[in-house]
């Protein structure tokens, strides 16, 4: 048996090699062909929301292009807001460019350089013998809105209406909103105005809990 116990630094040692030697005069010389395989690196996207980083996103989707610009692969989040890449070499310089997302998100327009064996030294490069996981944790911000309510006299709209309650629900928003969902209560200025900023794109109502007047 075979047993290599050193190699290149960019390759795994070889499986050990069961050899069985013929007599030479009748067969020859004994040979082998042992094959290494170049060390190998996988990139792991976790995707999530801005706000709520408890949030994944599942649909978006990366190109991975080498350091020469060749494009290897194009990978998508999964359920769980994870896509990977296929076994890479370790030896190269890799991006990932976001090319989709969601339809109510913002695209991340950030390059991302993978480097597998940054800051490690050629005998920390030499003792990897298992697949290096490479992991990018992204977020993508989710379109916003603002909201201005302006609370004025039935009768005269010139006559604004200080200190009314307002409760703000969410109606068709995305996850992790739930329907019915009670987001903050809000009071009207001495203009009769409410501006709620940073409000996710989607559908929600108001409902006036509070007045000095007739509901």
């Amino acid at each position: 048996m075979l047993k290599e116990t050193a190699t290149n630094r960019w390759y795994y040692l070889a499986d050990d090699t069961k050899i069985e030697v013929k007599w030479y005069e009748q067969y020859g010389d004994t040979k082998v062909t042992i094959e290494n395989e170049k060390k190998k690196g996988i990139i792991k996207v976790i995707k999530t929301d801005k706000d709520f980083q408890e949030y994944a996103l599942e649909g978006i989707t990366f190109d991975i292009y080498d350091e020469d610009n060749n494009f290897i692969e194009t990978i998508k989040t999964n359920e769980e807001g994870i896509a990977e890449s296929s076994r890479l070499r370790i030896d190269k310089k890799y991006y990932l460019i976001e090319t989709n997302t969601l339809e109510n998100y913002i695209l991340d327009e950030n390059t991302y350089t993978i480097d597998f064996t940054e800051n490690l030294t050629k005998d920390e490069i030499n003792d990897i013998q298992t697949d290096t996981i490479y992991t990018l944790k992204l977020t993508n911000e989710h379109k916003k809105g603002k909201l201005l309510v302006h609370k004025v006299d039935a009768d005269d709209n010139t006559i604004p209406l200080e200190n009314i309650k307002f409760e703000l629900y969410a109606n068709k928003v995305d996850s992790p909103y739930k329907e019915e969902q009670l987001i903050g209560t809000y009071t009207t200025d001495e203009n009769g105005e409410i501006y709620i900023e940073n409000l996710w794109t989607g559908e929600w109502y108001l409902k006036e809990v509070e007045t000095r007047y007739i509901l």
